[in-house]
């Protein structure tokens, strides 16, 4: 489709190249020869994280000094929870109980196939490539209020080999300073030229987390139906990107939002700055919150679909062994596979732990979807 829209345009064909090939494969490009290198929507298809290191390194290689690399609508790893409890639940019929909606949630995320990140990924991975200047990672804009922008990211690696000018701004907390929108319009109307907060509690996802913590807290007794009735008439503390956004508009602001903190509950932070009332503030970047420490390993912040593949072979391999060892009624009709097992404070296995809504079975029917799916 590329192709014969680039033919059709008078002239274009000529300033334009198309190759067709894997996204790790960078073989024939000039090295440093690129202006900005774009991936866009599609790392959550790679195959695993090592994939995604080959196509990084690519990048980074085609890529010039003072360019930058885009990596758009990145799945959020720390809003993965959320994310599968707010599917379940809205699917969930209105008498389904609370037990068995873990248990849904837990399957979901057990027999989850894409590449999902987090934040702090990408600050982990300036670290291991130093060319690197900055990172910016922001909520993703629009209304439509689905999953794209509910949960996903974008992503710019900078790489700039200029020292840039920062502004560390003094940040309000929103929670601590009982923020609100009315409130920051309030500061907006006095003029003043810049204005920071972090900790805005997203009104994206504010309800799907709200929903774990009242699924970690409630009793079996409550139903779906009643949770949802819960959470629905329950009060909104945050606002949208969007929202404030839109209100900067309104009073002659750019606000720029990060969401670098990498935050489990959403949130995201936001600076507002007046365009050419200080002309140091103006052409600086933001020192973004972040994490206090980034764990340097880059597997523990990304989840990776490859393990999938892993764990099919070992239950095969598990199935097998037991078929050649035990008699047929001994052999197990579940295999669960845990990270570890759950301990008592004497070190026994506290059994009680090993509930149906926290582990999910592969049973000899879900491998032989996956192992289909997986030669289709």
């Amino acid at each position: 489709m590329a192709r014969e829209q680039i033919e059709a345009a008078n002239g274009a064909s000529g300033a334009v190249t198309l190759l067709e090939r894997q996204a790790d494969d960078f073989e024939g490009l000039d090295r440093n020869a690129f202006d900005t290198v774009i991936i866009n929507s599609v790392v959550q298809y790679f195959p695993s994280l090592e994939h995604l290191i080959r196509v990084l390194e690519g990048a980074l290689a085609a890529a010039k000094p003072g360019g930058a690399i885009f990596i758009g609508d990145v799945r959020s790893l720390p809003l993965l929870q959320a994310f599968s409890a707010s599917v379940e639940l809205f699917q969930a019929p209105s008498t389904l109980s609370l037990s068995a909606l873990r248990a849904a949630i837990a399957r979901r995320l057990n027999q989850e196939r894409e590449l999902v990140i987090s934040q702090a990924f990408w600050l982990a991975l300036q670290q291991r490539y130093p060319q690197i200047s900055r990172v910016e990672i922001r909520p993703r804009w629009g209304n439509a209020g689905n999953e794209m922008n509910r949960f996903r990211y974008n992503v710019t690696l900078f790489l700039d080999p200029k020292e840039q000018s920062r502004v560390a701004p003094q940040w309000l907390d929103w929670t601590a300073e009982g923020l609100t929108l009315d409130a920051i319009r309030g500061v907006l109307q006095t003029g003043s030229e810049t204005l920071a907060i972090k900790g805005v509690v997203n009104a994206r996802v504010e309800k799907d987390v709200e929903a774990l913590a009242r699924l970690a807290d409630s009793d079996d007794s409550w139903t779906a139906g009643e949770l949802r009735e819960t959470l629905d008439s329950g009060p909104t503390r945050g606002v949208s990107p969007d929202e404030i956004r839109s209100l900067a508009k309104d009073f002659g602001y750019q606000a720029e939002t990060s969401w670098a903190s990498c935050r489990p509950d959403g949130s995201f932070d936001v600076f507002f700055r007046r365009p050419g009332a200080d002309e140091v503030t103006s052409g600086a970047t933001i020192a973004w919150p972040r994490p206090e420490t980034v764990v340097k390993d880059l597997t523990v912040h990304v989840y990776d679909p490859s393990r999938i593949s892993i764990r099919q072979k070992l239950v095969r391999q598990l199935r097998d062994h037991a078929k050649a060892t035990l008699p047929e009624s001994m052999v197990p009709a579940d295999f669960v596979l845990v990270d570890a097992l759950p301990l008592t404070s004497d070190g026994a296995i506290d059994r009680s732990a090993l509930s149906a809504a926290e582990i999910v079975p592969v049973t000899q029917s879900e491998e032989s979807v996956d192992s289909s799916a997986a030669a289709g």
